[in-house]
């Protein structure tokens, strides 16, 4: 079972499968949707179309980090919205908010990380964003306005998490979610509890409002109550469009459509199976929706046909769409921006692996490792100053860490072997351990690998030697200063040292907390990380700093004792400047995995959706 988030010019939600229709029948599961039947010139523009930029101006937040890759930025888009002129607004994972002018892409600072699922605006200068995230305990709703030039974060006096908004006008405007809420100008006040989750919501005017749901709820309001309507289906309903009071379409599982003329909801047939999460449309005779593995159908007014796919790597898990005024369709693929002119699809660059380790001679010169794909390929970044170029392994396992010398001497890790660069060619020597996570070492020969059931292996520049360890635990990170001088933590609160002749477990401060993370500046200066805390060793004793509201904290690097930087799960970023830890939120939405940086010089951060970003000194 997989999870959708999805959108279409305003609407966003998860789905869950269910086979059945109301009827008592089942769905063809087993359609293969490789044909494309559709002539797609009759009900999109010919080629030819303009198309949309996926470029940007450098996207960077108050601390200082911008986007490097993917382009324009790497967080998960759910939303879009088209104002007047073409200006189009795209929100997200994160607390993202993008906005497009013809020229290019533009990031609008909201002050929130929260997840923005919906958008909607009577004018690019009244915007309005919900969101939230529907499994927290509390704090879960979201609602934004953007009054052209800043913006705030309103009051709902709920805590619903919203996963779409519609308005008539700006003091006319529904959200819908675990709540019905809606604004008058004046307040947000909660309408109704609903009956399900509701994931859509779209009306023709005050007094004609539809919201749909989970298990094919569909809600109407007639400007005075909502109420329930007969629904023909009972799968999980997405995402609503429509032309008007009697021309309106909702999507969902199982390539699930049902329209509304005015008296009526039927059936249609999608000729797919997969789900489809977005709608969109410009007329009663010019509609599309896409869905899981990349399906994309339109509609002419009579029925609806298969049109080209949306190339896909990877597993997809959001979907977003968006018709624009001239007919042309703008998508997302989680972060990855698709423009369908008419022809085909361009697929902004970019991937949807995680990055999980970065590593640089210098800051024209860094390599980036993906790990937890799909795929039998490993992938690898390179920076060469300029861009950021692809590198692949064919039939090898996906890396897991990656570390090196100089330009001239690098090592890339994966589970059972690493990949050696000497500056021109790289080979491939096997480990004798099994599920191996981090490497380190002080020269080209003496090398650390630590991994699975507390293996240990040793380099000494001609063959790997299995050392004896103290534990069985799993070995997450290894770091040092020298040849005697060497740490390695994990799994349940181990930390252990070698000093040149042994490896013994330190006690520390005990606990049974993972540790992911460590770095050491010298044998008075340890730092090791893990879920909400950090802990630092100055040679004699150790000290913990818990820090909140960050997650588990996954990398950790330093310039110096006093300036020292960590990235957390949840996208953060925490420095100490020897006195106290800071939270620096990043750009990302999502997890953050591996962190290098200069002595005196710039930070690179990388993560999921093979994001890429960097903090100039």
């Amino acid at each position: 079972m997989s999870t959708v988030l999805l959108g279409a010019c305003s609407q966003s939600s998860p789905t869950t499968v269910d086979l059945s229709l109301l009827d008592g029948s089942q769905v063809d599961a087993g359609i293969v949707d490789a044909q494309v039947d559709a002539q797609v010139s009759d009900i999109l523009p010919d080629a030819g179309v303009e198309p949309i930029s996926f470029t940007s101006d450098a996207i960077c937040n108050a601390s200082g980090w911008c986007w490097e890759h993917p382009q324009p930025q790497g967080n998960t888009l759910l939303d879009f919205w088209e104002g007047p002129n073409g200006s189009l607004f795209a929100v997200g994972v994160g607390g993202t908010v993008l906005r497009y002018k013809g020229l290019g892409w533009s990031r609008l600072e909201t002050g929130s990380k929260a997840r923005l699922h919906g958008v909607w605006g009577s004018s690019p200068s009244d915007v309005f964003v919900v969101g939230g995230d529907y499994y927290a305990a509390k704090d879960r709703a979201t609602v934004l306005r953007y009054d052209g030039t800043r913006w705030e974060k309103m009051s709902t006096a709920s805590d619903a998490a919203l996963f779409d908004v519609w308005g008539s006008s700006s003091d006319d405007i529904w959200a819908v979610g675990s709540e019905i809420l809606h604004y008058d100008g004046v307040a947000w006040r909660s309408e109704s509890d609903g009956p399900s989750l509701l994931r859509g919501v779209w009306g023709s005017s005050t007094d004609d409002v539809f919201a749909v749901g989970a298990m094919g709820a569909i809600w109407h309001y007639d400007g005075v109550s909502w109420q329930a309507m007969e629904s023909p289906v009972k799968v999980n309903l997405q995402a609503i469009w429509g032309s008007g009071s009697d021309d309106v379409f909702a999507v969902g599982q199982l390539g699930t459509i049902v329209h509304y003329d005015g008296s009526r909801w039927s059936h249609q047939e999608s000729h797919v199976a997969q789900s489809l999460v977005a709608i969109g449309g410009r007329s009663s005779s010019q509609v599309a929706a896409i869905g899981e593995d990349g399906v994309f159908v339109i509609y002419d007014g009579a029925r609806w046909a298969r049109a080209p796919r949306l190339p896909e790597e990877g597993t997809i898990r959001s979907y977003a769409l968006c018709m624009r005024e001239g007919g042309d369709v703008v998508a997302s693929q989680n972060h990855r921006l698709a423009h369908f002119d008419g022809d085909g699809w361009r697929v902004a660059e970019g991937g949807f692996r995680y990055l999980v380790d970065v590593w640089g001679s210098s800051p024209d010169d860094v390599y980036a490792v993906a790990g937890y794909s799909t795929t039998s390929q490993a992938l690898m970044l390179h920076y060469d100053g300029s861009t950021w170029q692809e590198m692949l392994w064919a039939d090898s396992p996906d890396f897991v860490a990656i570390w090196g010398l100089s330009a001239k001497s690098i090592f890339a890790l994966t589970s059972s072997t690493v990949e050696i660069y000497d500056g021109s060619t790289w080979r491939s020597e096997d480990l004798p351990i099994q599920g191996a996570h981090d490497i380190w070492g002080s020269s080209a020969s003496d090398l650390f690998v630590v991994g699975s059931a507390g293996a240990i292996t040793h380099y000494d520049g001609t063959v790997w030697v299995s050392m004896t360890s103290p534990t069985t635990r799993s070995l997450e990170a290894v770091w040092g200063s020298s040849p005697t001088d060497v740490w390695a933590v994990g799994a349940g609160g181990v930390i252990l040292h070698y000093d040149g002749s042994a490896w013994l477990l330190d006690p520390a401060l005990g606990g049974t907390r993972t540790h992911e993370a460590v770095w050491t500046s010298g044998p008075d200066d340890v730092w090791v990380a893990g879920y909400e805390r950090i802990l630092h060793y100055d040679g004699s004793t150790w000290s913990e700093t818990l820090i909140p509201n960050v997650d588990t904290i996954e990398a950790i690097w330093g310039r110096s004792p006093n300036d020292v930087y960590a990235l957390s799960q949840n996208g953060n970023a925490i420095h100490y400047d020897g006195s106290s830890w800071v939270v620096e939120p990043t750009l990302a939405g999502s997890d953050l995995y591996g962190l290098w940086g200069e002595s005196d010089g710039d930070l690179i951060a990388v993560g999921g959706n093979e994001s890429i970003m960097r903090r100039s000194r």
